[in-house]
C-alpha cells in the first residue's frame, strides 16, 4: 500500500523539523501563526511533497537567515527534496547547514541526510547519520526534539529488523508525548507502534495501538488524522480479518472525503483497490483504481498514479482482459527499470507472475518468474560483493596496524642493541649482563613475532572460510560453488545430481510474519536441505530464498525418492517463530547429468540454467512439487539455445521430457500464507 508507506515514514519527515531547536539554542521564540503556516506545510508534505516544497520555498523568501523558523523551513525543504529523490540537491543543502557549525545546525543537516538515505533505501547510512544527530542531544534537550529524533531512529531499527531495539525507543518517546499532551504525536507513534507489532505477527498488540490511535484521531477531530489512523487498522485487519478490513477502509475513504484532500484520497482509494483485488474483487479494484488515477492525476502525484494504474491492471487481468492488464503492468515495471528501483521492480515481478499464474497464463507467468529471479540474482550479487568488500577492507586495516605494531618493536629492538654496545664499551662487566638482557628481550620479541604471524595466519584462514560462507544460513555460497564444482567433472563432462530450490511465497512471509522470521525460514530449509543430503553432497544458497545441492552421481529412480524424500522433510513440519508456526514448502528442479551421450558437452552454467527452467515449471504448476529433467533432444549448443528461448513450448512438444513429483498436502493446521 503506497500510503501505508508513507505514514510509516512519515515519523521521518516530522523528525527533521527541531520544532524547538531554535529555541533551545538561545535564537528566540517561532511566532503562532508562521508556526502554524509551517505546520500547514508539514502535514501536506504527508501526502504531497512537491506542493509543499513550493510552498516552503517561497515562505523561505521572506524569512531571513536569523529568524527563529528558519532552520524548520530548511529542515522541511531538505525532508521533501529527498522524498521527491533529489539527492544532490538533499546534499548541497546539508552541507551549507553543516558549514554553520553550530550543534543545531549540525543535528539538522544528519537528519536531513538520514531521511534522504532512508527513503531512497540506504538504510544502513541512515542509521549513521541519525545517530550522529542523536549523539548530540543530552538530558537537557528539549522533550519535542527528542520525540523527532527517537522517531526517525526507532523508524530505521525497524525497518533494519531491530525490532527490540525500535520498541525500546517508541516506548521512550510514547513517554515525552504524555509530558507535552499532545494528541497528533500521541496518534503517530501508536500508529508506528501498531506496524511494528504486526511485522512480528504480534496481532493484538498491533490493534490495541491502532485503536489508541484511532481514539486520539477521534478526540482530535481532524478528517485527515482518522483517514490515516483508520488505514493503518485496516492493514493490520487485512490478512485475518477482511471484513472487518473493508470497513476501516470505508472509514478512511469517509475521512479522507471530508478532509477534502485530494493527495489523501487517491491513496486511500489505491489502498482499497489493493484490498478488493487481495479478496478477487476484481470489478470493485478496477473502479476503485480507475478513480484513484484520475484522483492522483489532480495531484500530480507519479508514485500513487503508477501504483493504482498498476492495480488496475491486474484487475483487468483478473476479469480475462489479458492484453489492457498487460500493457498496464508492463507500464509500471518499466517505470521502475528506468529510475533504476530494482527492489521495487523485483517485487512487482513477482507479483506480476503470480498474477498470471493465477489467469492460467503460464507461459507469462514463467517469463516473469525468471525475469524476478535474474534480478534478484543481481541483487543479491551486488549486497554479497559489498559485504565481502568490507570484509576484505577490515582485514587488511587490522593487518597493516598489525604490521606496524611489528615494526615498532623491531625499532625498539634496534634501539636496546645500540644502547647495549655503547654500555659495553664503558663497563664491560655490566655491558656482558645487559647483553644477556638484550638476548632474552630478543627471544620474547621473537615469541611475539611469531605468536603475531600465527595470528595473522589465522586470520588469512578465517577470511577465506567467510568468503566461502553465507553469513545467515552457514551454508556455502556461489563462490565456493564455482571452485567446488570442478570435482563433479570427469573428462570434460558433468557428473552429478543437481537440484534447485525456492522457497514458495517467501515474500509473503517476510510480508505476514516480518523479516526476521524471514530469515528464521531460511536458516530452517537450509538445515532440512543438509540433514537429508549426504556429507559427499555440497548445499549452496544461490540466492535470497534459493539454494542449490549437487550430488554425488547416483541412479535417476534414487535422484527422484530424495528430491520427494526433500519435499516432505521440508513441508511435514512448520517452522517455528516465536509463538507462530509457519508452513513453508518449496519448489524444486532438478536433473541427472550428463542428461545423455550426446549432451556430455554441457557445462555446469548451462546445467544450472536447465534446472532453474524446471523450477518455474514447478512454480507455474502450483509449487509445493518437483520438477525432473528427465530427457532432452539431443543435438549441439544451438538446440539448447532453442528449447531455452522457449521451455514451455519445448515441454509441450517433447523436446523436454520433465517428471513431476507433488509435494505433501498440508494439514488441517498448515494452511500456507493467504494470497
Amino acid at each position: 500500500m503506497p500510503g501505508l508507506q508513507r505514514l510509516i515514514r512519515f515519523a521521518a519527515c516530522l523528525a527533521c523539523l527541531l520544532l524547538s531547536a531554535a529555541t533551545v539554542a538561545g535564537v528566540g521564540a517561532i511566532d503562532p501563526g508562521i508556526a502554524g503556516e509551517i505546520e500547514s506545510i508539514e502535514f501536506q508534505g504527508f501526502s504531497n511533497p512537491a506542493k509543499a516544497l513550493s510552498l516552503a520555498n517561497t515562505l523561505l523568501t521572506t524569512t531571513p537567515e536569523s529568524a527563529p523558523q528558519e532552520l524548520r523551513l530548511q529542515a522541511l525543504r531538505g525532508v521533501f527534496m529527498g522524498d521527491l529523490g533529489r539527492h544532490a540537491e538533499v546534499a548541497k543543502l546539508a552541507q551549507t547547514l553543516d558549514r554553520r557549525g553550530t550543534p543545531v545546525a549540525i543535528s539538522c543537516a544528519e537528519m536531513i541526510l538520514a531521511n534522504d538515505d532512508w527513503t531512497a533505501g540506504n538504510v544502513t547510512s541512515a542509521n549513521e547519520h541519525i545517530e550522529r544527530a542523536n549523539r548530540l542531544t543530552n538530558k537537557d534537550t528539549d522533550d519535542v526534539l527528542r520525540y523527532y529524533i527517537g522517531m526517525v531512529r526507532a523508524g530505521i531499527a525497524k525497518q533494519q529488523g531491530r525490532f527490540k531495539d525500535a520498541l525500546a525507543v517508541y516506548q521512550e518517546t510514547a513517554d515525552l508525548i504524555e509530558r507535552m499532551n499532545s494528541l497528533v504525536r500521541e496518534i503517530h507513534v501508536n500508529d508506528q507502534m501498531a506496524d511494528l507489532f504486526n511485522s512480528v505477527g504480534e496481532r493484538d498488540k498491533a490493534l490495541a495501538h491502532s485503536q489508541q490511535a484511532v481514539d486520539a484521531a477521534t478526540l482530535l477531530a481532524d478528517p485527515g488524522a482518522l483517514a490515516d489512523a483508520w488505514t493503518m487498522r485496516a492493514s493490520i485487519l487485512s490478512e485475518k480479518s477482511p471484513d472487518a478490513a473493508r470497513q476501516a477502509m470505508d472509514n478512511a475513504i469517509r475521512f479522507a472525503k471530508q478532509s477534502g484532500a485530494e493527495d489523501r484520497i487517491a491513496i486511500t482509494l489505491t489502498n482499497l483497490s489493493d484490498m478488493d483485488l487481495k479478496r478477487h474483487r476484481y470489478q470493485d479494484a478496477l473502479r476503485e483504481a480507475r478513480a484513484a488515477v484520475d484522483a492522483c492525476k489532480s495531484v500530480a502525484d507519479v508514485t500513487c498514479a503508477l501504483v493504482a494504474n498498476l492495480n488496475a491492471g491486474e484487475a483487468l487481468i483478473g476479469l480475462g482482459n489479458m492484453a489492457e492488464g498487460k500493457a498496464k503492468m508492463d507500464a509500471a515495471v518499466d517505470f521502475y527499470d528506468k529510475t533504476g528501483e530494482k527492489a521495487q521492480q523485483e517485487e512487482l515481478l513477482s507479483e506480476y507472475g503470480e498474477v498470471l499464474e493465477r489467469a492460467g497464463d503460464y507461459k507469462g507467468a514463467i517469463e516473469q518468474y525468471h525475469r524476478e529471479r535474474k534480478l534478484a540474482k543481481e541483487i543479491y550479487e551486488g549486497d554479497r560483493q559489498k559485504a565481502l568488500l568490507e570484509m576484505d577492507t577490515r582485514y587488511q586495516t587490522e593487518r597493516k596496524e598489525k604490521q606496524i605494531a611489528l615494526l615498532n618493536r623491531e625499532n625498539q629492538l634496534k634501539a636496546a642493541e645500540l644502547q647495549n654496545r655503547t654500555l659495553m664499551q664503558w663497563i664491560y662487566v655490566l655491558g656482558a649482563a645487559l647483553m644477556a638482557v638484550g638476548l632474552a628481550v630478543i627471544a620474547l620479541l621473537y615469541r611475539k613475532a611469531r605468536v603475531a604471524n600465527l595470528k595473522l595466519q589465522a586470520s588469512n584462514e578465517l577470511l577465506k572460510v567467510s568468503s566461502e560462507r553465507d553469513p545467515l544460513s552457514g551454508l556455502y555460497n556461489r563462490r565456493y560453488f564455482q571452485e567446488a564444482i570442478r570435482t563433479r567433472v570427469e573428462r570434460g563432462a558433468l557428473h552429478c545430481g543437481l537440484l534447485l530450490f525456492d522457497i514458495d511465497h517467501f515474500k509473503r512471509i517476510n510480508d505476514g510474519a516480518g523479516h526476521a522470521a524471514g530469515d528464521a525460514v531460511i536458516v530452517e530449509v537450509a538445515h532440512r536441505i543438509q540433514a537429508a543430503t549426504r556429507g559427499s553432497d555440497f548445499v549452496v544458497r544461490w540466492g535470497g530464498e534459493e539454494f542449490l545441492a549437487a550430488l554425488a552421481p547416483m541412479p535417476l529412480d534414487q535422484l527422484n525418492k530424495l528430491a520427494e524424500r526433500l519435499l516432505r522433510a521440508i513441508a511435514d513440519t512448520p517452522v517455528r517463530y516465536g509463538s507462530t508456526d509457519i508452513p513453508v514448502t518449496v519448489s524444486i528442479g532438478f536433473a541427472n547429468f550428463p542428461l545423455s551421450e550426446e549432451l556430455l558437452w554441457l557445462d555446469w552454467e548451462r546445467a544450472v540454467n536447465l534446472i532453474d527452467m524446471a523450477l518455474y515449471v514447478a512454480k507455474a504448476e502450483g509449487r509445493n512439487r518437483a520438477c525432473g529433467v528427465v530427457h532432452v533432444t539431443p543435438g549441439g549448443p544451438e538446440v539448447l539455445d532453442a528449447i531455452e528461448a522457449d521451455f514451455h513450448n519445448a515441454c509441450r512438444e517433447g523436446r523436454v521430457r520433465l517428471n513431476v513429483i507433488e509435494g505433501p498436502t498440508l494439514g488441517a493446521g498448515q494452511v500456507p500464507v493467504a494470497t
